[in-house]
Order: structure tokens, then sequence, then C-alpha cells
């Protein structure tokens, strides 16, 4: 049996220890700041032509995605108009690029409309989850 004498002189060493060892643990391996990540480069955001997809209830648009599209662009496209539905309350209809042009069009991804020459987007700046949108009368290239 430890006698209190003992006790004592365990509770001493061990407070004494302690007052050592956490400065000298402090001084060996500090305490991190904490992680704060870099702001994202945000380019300028250019004012440009409005576009009214839906009104009372109706959308004259449609969603255009390519015949051969990519998963992604399927799902995209599929998402958009969810959103869309969401937001204005109108199912927008999803079609092919291979349906004739018919303006009022929000066009999501690589199709064939990119080819009359109109407007032209450089995919590899964008990579695979870039972001781009143009209007062009009054149709909406994504």
């Amino acid at each position: 049996m430890s006698s209190p004498t003992n006790r004592r002189l365990i509770k001493a060493m061990f407070s004494l220890l302690s007052a050592i060892i956490i400065p000298v643990c402090n001084l060996v391996n500090p305490p991190l700041n904490p992680f704060v990540p870099e702001p994202e480069e945000v380019t300028e955001i250019v004012q440009g032509p409005t576009v009214t997809i839906a009104q009372t209830g109706q959308s004259e648009y449609k969603i255009i995605r390519g015949e051969n599209c990519s998963p992604a662009e399927k799902y995209s496209s599929e998402i958009l108009q969810e959103y869309l539905g969401q937001i204005c309350g109108v199912t927008v209809p999803i079609v092919t690029d291979t349906e004739p042009s018919s303006g009022k069009e929000i066009i999501l991804g690589r199709t064939n409309r990119e080819d009359n020459g109109e407007y032209t987007i450089d995919r590899a700046s964008l990579g695979e989850e870039g972001l781009f949108f143009i209007v062009l009368n009054r149709d909406l290239y994504a």
C-alpha cells in the first residue's frame, strides 16, 4: 500500500512532468492554422442580352443536345429541363440536333448548330466542366 506521502509525491511529480511536457510538445508540434482556401479567380461578368425562356406558364424554347452527345451532356440537358421546370413551371422539351433549327433554342454541348459558323467555342480552354453562354438572336448556347 502506498502511504499518503507517496501519493503526494506522485501527484507532485505528475504535475511537474505535465508542466514541462505540454509546453515542450507545443514547441515541437505547434498547433496548425486553419485551412483557408484561396478565392477562385472570377472573370469579368458582362451583362448581355436577356432571354425570356418562359412566360405565363408557356415556353417556345426547346433544349437541343447532340444526337451522339456524351452521357454528361445528356444528363446536363435533363437537369436543365428539371431546373427550368422548377423555376418557370414549364417543361421545356429536349430534342436532338437532327431536328431542324426553329429559333428559340437552348443549345447544350456540341451540336451541329455550331457548324454553321455563327460562333465558336474554345472547348480546350473550358475543359471537361467548363461553362460558357452565348445569346445569338433568340438562341441561348451553353
